[in-house]
């Protein structure tokens, strides 16, 4: 059993806007005001009117550098202004957020790790019981909420 990875934060509509039929390569890099980084999921090429929308992906950190990950550090409000790594012709340096930048997640903390370990060794597989049915519900939630 092993402690639950950070997420990475995540956004479905981010605007970016251009000369029509200039290309955002996948993996383009982003940053916040602050200095943490997004990339591009996916090409896209500015249409007609001007705009694109397109998805976004935090980029984690070094996880020897920081002690919890910091992926919760990735989410952001609707409407965060981001700015492009390197400049692409034809294409405006800053974009926007449409939708918030959710999803981002630390590292399991200690105390629910471990608390998950006592309760599997306390529990084990009975072969489709109850237990193992709330086992099952319980690896299926986020490690931001053991409700």
């Amino acid at each position: 059993m092993y402690r639950k990875a950070p997420q990475k934060a995540k956004c479905n509509s981010v605007k970016a806007m251009g000369v029509p039929g200039s290309v955002i390569s996948k993996g383009s890099k982003l940053n916040r005001g602050d200095g943490y980084q997004y990339e591009t999921t996916e090409e896209g090429i500015i249409e007609p009117s001007g705009e694109i929308f397109l998805s976004i992906v935090a980029i984690l950190p070094d996880i020897n550098t920081t002690q919890d990950g910091d992926g919760s550090f990735g989410n952001s409000p609707a409407g965060t202004k981001l700015t492009l790594d390197i400049s692409i012709p034809g294409v405006s340096s800053e974009l926007v957020a449409i939708e918030p930048i959710v999803g981002g997640a630390d590292i399991e903390q200690e105390e629910l790790f471990r608390s998950r370990i006592l309760e599997a060794y306390q529990n084990p597989s009975q072969g489709g019981n109850a237990n193992d049915y709330v086992g099952g519900q319980k690896k299926c939630q986020s490690n931001t909420s053991m409700d």
